[in-house]
């Protein structure tokens, strides 16, 4: 099949390097500013008890048995908690942001093998600096960024390994990022990677290899690396209660808890929540995938393939569950925006179109926001609020100049221009 020629801008270092400069504070400053949601403190308390009791195998909450998460994701936090000497918000929502970097560099390291070096990096950019992301779920001490990390990663081995035929080194990597996957968030794992192999084996016409002895492996490598840790857990617990209570997490939200009206109003709605959650960037998928809809075909490169009918057969369940929180699709970002910056022809960039001017329109609004702290007193409170205004207004400006002048740098400073803000 066809690869993907990347003739996307490029842009100057100093420029990147003011990027990277800028938007790595910008993840790390307001990591203790909020108080506990709910779901973070249960991640940060379950990791706490463990230290407290020395029980690292028994998850508890106040207490009593906690079943809902298996606990490598409080093993993780133990780490960080340890590595710190101290339980605090910062430091539990510090693991988030190391997942985010790791997810990021994952991102990049493998798809700059299919889009390039510039487009990868700017995917990467894309899923930091989308909204959902950079203004809400990075400042929080929840599982799904690292959950996506595994999950996003999972994908790729399934891409690149089963196209240089590399079966063993598939299905093993395969079934050991499901199995810690599992040990992560439970039994939705066990959907992704089932039809991951499923949809892209047919597709490829390789439906031999799902019986095959690799695969056996694979499943059995999964069985031994998740059962291990059952086994411990089952020296002293009921194994079935924690069984039962991961099957009702995983049906929770459904048709079956909701009724079929809200079901089918969630067929509609789901498509504009997931361009709303990841605004700016997700306006980049509208004319990339009409494209394809339109032409009533496939991609022809093999990774826009492999993204277009693995994350579709992989959202059709969050399609159909009622109460999907946008943090539960991170793992599909990568995809989407590959699928963005894959489809889009190159003449797209050389020219001034509708991103630009909604771009464009965006950042000049920001620059104006940022002035507002020097005019309205409720504003005014906050400690060098005028030399903070001033800097703000003077930085957004500058950008917003080079914004209208290089219209071939457009989405990087636009990423400059969210990570400043």
């Amino acid at each position: 099949m066809a690869t993907i020629h990347d003739r996307f801008p490029n842009p100057p270092w100093p420029l990147l390097l003011l990027i990277l400069v800028v938007l790595l504070p910008a993840l790390c400053l307001h990591l203790g500013m909020l108080t506990y949601i709910d779901d973070e403190a249960i991640r940060a308390l379950v990791a706490l008890e463990m230290h407290l009791t020395q029980d690292y195998i028994t998850p508890t909450l106040s207490g009593a048995l906690y079943f809902n998460k298996p606990p490598l994701y409080n093993w993780f936090l133990l780490l960080f908690f340890g590595g710190f000497g101290a339980f605090t918000e910062w430091v539990s929502r510090g693991a988030t942001v190391f997942c985010l970097l790791g997810f990021g560099l994952t991102i990049f390291v493998c798809l700059r093998k299919v889009l390039g070096r510039n487009k990868a990096l700017m995917v990467v950019f894309m899923v930091i600096t989308s909204f959902r992301i950079l203004l809400y779920d990075s400042l929080l001490g929840l599982i799904d960024i690292g959950y996506s990390w595994a999950v996003f990663y999972l994908f790729w081995q399934v891409y690149w390994q089963s196209e240089r035929r590399r079966w063993w080194q598939l299905f093993v990597g395969v079934y050991t990022l499901a199995a810690i996957g599992f040990l992560l968030k439970g039994l939705p794992i066990i959907v992704f990677t089932g039809a991951s192999l499923i949809i892209w084996f047919s597709y490829r016409r390789w439906w031999r290899r799902l019986v095959s002895i690799q695969h056996l492996v694979g499943i059995l490598l999964w069985l031994l690396l998740v059962g291990s840790y059952y086994y411990l857990y089952a020296q002293s617990n009921d194994v079935q209660v924690v069984f039962a209570t991961l099957l009702e997490e995983s049906s929770k939200r459904t048709a079956a808890q909701y009724g079929i009206g809200k079901t089918i109003q969630h067929l509609f709605t789901f498509p504009f929540e997931l361009v709303y959650h990841f605004l700016p960037w997700s306006l980049l998928m509208i004319p990339a995938l009409g494209k394809w809809i339109r032409a009533r075909s496939l991609p022809q490169e093999s990774f826009l393939a492999f993204a277009v009918l693995v994350g579709g057969v992989n959202l059709i369940p969050y399609w159909i569950s009622v109460e999907v929180y946008p943090r539960y699709l991170f793992m599909f970002l990568p995809l989407l925006f590959s699928l963005a910056l894959g489809g889009i022809p190159d003449s797209f960039w050389q020219r001034r179109q509708w991103f630009y001017w909604i771009s464009g329109g965006l950042l000049s609004l920001l620059t104006l926001a940022a002035t507002l702290p020097l005019f309205w007193h409720r504003l005014q409170v906050s400690p060098l609020w005028m030399p903070k205004g001033i800097l703000l207004t003077a930085a957004l400006a500058t950008l917003l100049y080079f914004f209208w002048q290089r219209i071939h740098w457009q989405l990087w400073l636009l990423v400059l221009g969210l990570a400043i803000v």
